[in-house]
C-alpha cells in the first residue's frame, strides 16, 4: 500500500485546509468551536494540564511551571531592610520577544495590586523573626519571573509560579546584638543569622483561571471557553475574563477584556442566577456551575487541594506535612480532651516529612548533634534527647553511620550526575535533529507556497486580460447601438418635417378658402358652379398631394434601406478586424505562457538539484551523529553495568544490616516488656503511698522527704524512656537506608504504639488521682513541679 503522504489528493486536501485557515481564520476556528472542541481536540470546558516543581531555579525559593505550551520560571532573592512605607515585594519580569510588553505590564500591575491588598499574605509576615520576639527589620523580596513562551493566558502560569516559589521560601530567624535605645544604623556584625527557619504565613493560596466569551455566528449564542488558546484570545469578537480565586471559592480579582463582555456576562448571570446574593462563596459556586457545569469548579478545587498542597497550614506558618513514606502523618499527636478542658496548652512541634534516604540521614545527623532534630518523628517538644544519648559508644556509631551515609550520598550523586549528563547529551542531539528537520520542512513548505503564488499570479493576469477583452467588446457593441439610435432619430426627424410641411399647406389652403368664401358670400348663387369646380379641383389637388406623399415615403424607405446595408457592411468589416486582432493576441499569450512554463521548469530542476545535494549532506551528518550516539550508548551500557554491580553490593550489605536490625528489635521488645512490668509495679506502690500520705497529716519536712522518695523513681522512669527513645533514633539512623527498613518499621508500629498508649494511660490515671484528691498545703509545691517538669512526657 502506498504511503498516504505521496498521494496528490492528500496533498491537495492538506493544502486546501491550510489555505482556508490563512484566508478565513475565524471561520476555520469556528468549525471546531461549534463542535465543542479546540483545534488540538481539547474540549472547550476543560483546562490544559498544569505541572510545577519547586526548588529548581536557584534563589531562596523557586518554582518551575508548565501549562500547555507555556513555561514560566520564578525565583526569590531576599534581602534585609529597615521598615519603610514602600512595597516589600518587587517583581521583575523577563519575557521572550514573542510576548507583548503590554501583557507583561498588566500581569505586573495585577501582582502588585494583590500584594498591596494583602491577598497573598499580610505585610507583617515579612518582619524578621528571632527566638523571642519580632524585631524592627523586614525582609524585602525580589521576585524574578522569566516567561520563556506562552500559549493562551500567561497569567495562570505566572501566578502559579509565584505561589510555588513563595511556598518553597524559608526565611531564617535573626539575632540582633544592639541596645534598644540605639538609633544608629545597623552594622553587619550586629546581625547574626540563626539556623531556625520559618515559612510565610499565607492568608490564601490564589489560583488564576481564564475564560473567553464568544458569540457563535451560526446560531448567535454565547459560548464560554475555558482556558482559551492564543488564537481564540486574538479573535476581535472574543471577550476574555481573568478570574483569580482564593480559598473557599472567594473571588480576589476579576478582570475583563472586550467591548461587550461585562453587559453580556451580567445578562447571562441575571437570567441563570436570579436574586444574586452578596456572599462571595455562593457567587463563585454559581459562576462555576454557569461556566462549565462543574468542570471548572473541580479544576479550581483540584488546584487548591492537590497541585499546590497548601490547603491547610501548620501552626508555625509552614505547609502542613503530607504522609511520609512510613504511612504516618508526622507530629499528629493529639492532646486528650480532659487536659484541654483543664486549661493545659500544648504547642505542636514544626512539621516536616521524610524525603529521600539522604534527607533522612541529614535530618537524623542534625538531630543527634543538636538534640532537637526536625525529622518525621519529632521529639523536640518533649525533651532534649542529646542529654540521654551522649555515651561514647553512641557517638562512635553515629560517626560511622555519618561516614557510611556520606559515601552512599557521594555514590548516588555521581550516578545522578552521570545520568543527567547522558540525558542532557541525548536531549541536545534530539533538539538538533528536530531543528534540522523543521528547517527542511519549512524550506520545502516555503518553496511550495512560492510556486503556488506564481501560478496564482499567472492565473490572475489571464483573468485580467480576459476581462479587458470583454470590456472592449462591450464598448464596441455600445457604440453600434448609439449609431443605430442616431440613424433612427434622423429618420423620425425627416418624417416630422414632412408632416409639418403638409400641415402648413393645409393651413394656407384653409385660410385662402375662407377668404374666398367671405368675398363671394353675396354672390352665392352666381358662384355656385365655381364652388363646385373649386371643390373638384381641391379633390384633385388632394389626390396629387397623396401621390406625392407616397413617392416621398418610398424615397425615404429606400434611403433607410441603403443606410442599413451600409451599416451592416461596416459591422462585418469591423468584426473581421476584431477577430484578426484576437487571434494575434491569443498567439502572443500562448508564446508568453510557453516561455514562462519553460522558465518554471528550469527553476524546479535547479531546486530539486539543490534539495538533493542538501539531503546528501544531511545524510552524512546524520551518519556521523549516529556513530557518535552509538559510542555514547556503549559508554552508558558500561556505566549501567558498573552501577548494577554497586547496587547488588549495597543490597547484600543491606540484607546483613536488616538481619542485625531484626535481632535488635527483638531484644528491645523484651527489654521494654520488662520495663513495663516494673513500671506498673512502681505505679501500684506509688498510688498506695499517696493514699497513705493523704490519710496521715504529716509535717512539711516529712512531706518533702516523701516527695523525694516519689520523684526519684519517676525521674528514673523518665531516664529509661529517654534511653529507649534514643535507641529508637539510633536504629532509625543506622538502618534507614537498608532494604526492608520501612516494612519492618510498619510491622513494629502497632505493638510500639500500644505500649506507648498503655504508658500514657498509667500516667493519666496518676494525675487524675492527684486532681481529684484533697491536696494538703505541703503537696502543692511538688505537685506543681511535677506538672511543669514532666507534663510534656504525655505527648511522646
Amino acid at each position: 500500500m502506498a504511503d498516504s503522504s505521496d498521494d496528490p489528493v492528500s496533498k491537495r486536501v492538506l493544502t486546501s485546509v491550510e489555505i482556508f485557515k490563512l484566508c478565513d481564520s475565524l471561520a476555520y476556528f469556528d468549525k471546531f468551536l461549534s463542535k465543542g472542541i479546540y483545534e488540538d481536540g481539547r474540549p472547550i470546558d476543560s483546562f490544559t494540564k498544569l505541572t510545577f516543581k519547586r526548588g529548581t531555579c536557584g534563589g531562596a525559593g523557586s518554582g518551575l511551571v508548565r501549562q500547555g505550551g507555556g513555561t514560566v520560571f520564578c525565583s526569590i532573592h531576599p534581602s534585609i531592610c529597615m521598615n519603610h512605607d514602600g512595597p516589600l515585594i518587587i517583581f521583575e519580569i523577563d519575557k521572550s520577544d514573542e510576548i507583548d510588553q503590554a501583557v507583561v505590564n498588566k500581569i505586573k500591575d495585577i501582582l502588585d495590586e494583590m500584594v498591596e491588598k494583602s491577598q497573598l499574605f499580610a505585610r507583617e509576615t515579612l518582619a524578621c523573626r528571632q527566638v523571642e520576639k519580632a524585631i524592627e527589620l523586614f525582609w524585602e523580596l525580589t521576585i524574578r519571573i522569566q516567561i520563556l513562551n506562552m500559549d493562551g493566558s500567561v497569567l495562570d502560569a505566572v501566578l502559579c509560579a509565584v505561589v510555588t516559589a513563595l511556598t518553597d521560601l524559608q526565611l531564617p530567624c535573626l539575632k540582633v546584638s544592639r541596645q534598644e535605645d540605639d538609633e544608629s544604623e545597623f552594622e553587619e556584625k550586629q546581625i547574626q543569622i540563626l539556623e531556625q527557619k520559618h515559612h510565610i504565613d499565607f492568608t490564601s493560596y490564589p489560583v488564576a483561571a481564564t475564560f473567553a466569551v464568544r458569540k457563535m455566528p451560526s446560531d448567535n449564542k454565547l459560548v464560554v471557553l475555558c482556558d482559551p488558546p492564543s488564537y481564540v484570545m486574538a479573535m476581535p469578537d472574543s471577550s476574555v475574563c481573568y478570574l483569580i480565586i482564593g480559598e473557599n471559592g472567594k473571588i480576589l480579582q476579576l478582570y475583563t477584556r472586550g467591548t461587550a463582555v461585562d453587559v453580556e456576562i451580567l445578562q447571562i448571570s441575571s437570567s441563570i442566577m436570579p436574586n444574586f446574593p452578596s456572599d462571595d462563596g455562593y457567587i463563585i459556586e454559581c459562576l462555576f456551575d454557569w461556566l462549565s457545569q462543574g468542570v471548572t469548579k473541580e479544576r479550581i478545587n483540584a488546584l487548591l487541594d492537590k497541585a499546590y498542597g497548601m490547603k491547610n497550614q501548620s501552626p508555625h506558618g509552614g505547609i502542613q506535612s503530607a504522609p511520609n513514606s512510613f504511612g504516618m502523618v508526622p507530629n499528629a499527636t493529639s492532646v486528650p480532651s480532659s487536659y484541654q478542658q483543664q486549661g493545659y496548652q500544648y504547642q505542636q512541634p514544626p512539621d516536616n516529612t521524610f524525603g529521600s534516604n539522604s534527607s533522612r540521614s541529614a535530618a537524623t545527623t542534625q538531630q543527634t548533634q543538636h538534640g532537637s532534630g526536625d525529622s518525621g518523628w519529632s521529639f523536640k517538644s518533649v525533651m532534649n534527647w542529646g542529654s540521654s544519648t551522649s555515651s561514647g559508644q553512641a557517638e562512635l556509631k553515629r560517626k560511622e553511620e555519618e561516614e557510611r551515609q556520606a559515601r552512599i550520598r557521594a555514590m548516588q550523586e555521581e550516578d545522578e550526575r552521570a545520568q543527567k549528563e547522558y540525558e542532557e547529551e541525548m536531549r541536545k542531539i534530539k533538539e538538533e535533529n528536530e531543528r534540522v528537520m523543521r528547517g527542511l520542512a519549512q524550506e520545502g513548505e516555503q518553496m511550495r507556497i512560492q510556486h503556488e503564488l506564481d501560478m496564482t499570479e499567472l492565473e490572475n493576469k489571464r483573468k485580467i486580460e480576459q476581462r479587458a477583452w470583454e470590456d472592449e467588446q462591450l464598448k464596441i457593441l455600445n457604440a453600434s447601438m448609439v449609431k443605430m439610435l442616431e440613424t433612427k432619430g434622423q429618420v423620425l426627424q425627416l418624417q416630422k418635417e414632412a408632416n409639418d410641411r403638409q400641415e402648413k399647406f393645409f393651413e394656407r389652403e384653409r385660410a385662402r378658402n375662407e377668404e374666398e368664401l367671405q368675398r363671394q358670400q353675396q354672390e352665392n348663387e352666381r358662384l355656385c358652379k365655381e364652388n363646385k369646380e373649386m371643390a373638384r379641383q381641391r379633390e384633385e389637388s388632394k389626390r396629387a398631394q397623396e401621390i406625392e406623399d407616397r413617392k416621398h415615403e418610398e424615397t425615404m424607405k429606400k434611403l433607410e434601406k441603403e443606410a442599413n446595408e451600409e451599416r451592416e457592411r461596416k459591422d462585418r468589416e469591423y468584426k473581421k478586424q476584431l477577430e484578426e486582432e484576437d487571434e494575434k493576441r491569443r498567439q502572443e499569450y500562448e508564446a508568453r505562457r510557453a516561455k514562462m512554463n519553460e522558465e518554471a521548469k528550469k527553476r524546479e530542476e535547479e531546486r530539486q538539484k539543490k534539495h538533493k545535494e542538501h539531503m546528501e549532506k544531511l545524510e552524512k551528518e546524520r551518519e556521523q551523529r549516529r556513530i557518535k550516539h552509538q559510542k555514547l550508548m556503549d559508554e552508558f551500557a558500561r556505566m549501567e553495568e558498573e552501577y548494577l554491580k554497586r547496587r547488588r553490593e549495597r543490597a547484600r550489605l543491606g540484607e546483613e544490616e536488616r538481619r542485625q536490625f531484626e535481632e535488635d528489635i527483638r531484644r528491645m521488645r523484651e527489654e521494654r516488656m520488662h520495663k513495663q512490668a516494673a513500671y506498673e509495679e512502681y505505679l501500684r506502690n506509688m498510688n498506695q503511698t499517696i493514699a497513705t500520705m493523704l490519710a496521715i497529716q504529716k509535717s512539711d519536712q516529712m512531706m518533702q522527704a516523701e516527695y523525694n522518695k516519689l520523684c526519684d523513681p519517676l525521674a528514673g522512669v523518665i531516664s529509661s524512656i529517654n534511653s529507649e527513645a534514643g535507641l529508637l533514633i539510633n536504629w532509625i539512623s543506622k538502618y534507614s537506608s537498608t532494604a526492608g527498613f520501612e516494612d519492618q518499621l510498619l510491622k513494629m508500629r502497632s505493638p510500639l504504639m500500644h505500649s506507648i498508649e498503655l504508658f500514657k494511660a498509667h500516667v493519666y490515671s496518676f494525675f487524675d488521682a492527684i486532681d481529684n484528691a484533697p491536696i494538703p498545703p505541703a503537696y502543692r509545691n511538688w505537685i506543681t513541679d511535677v506538672t511543669v517538669n514532666y507534663f510534656s512526657l504525655f505527648f511522646i
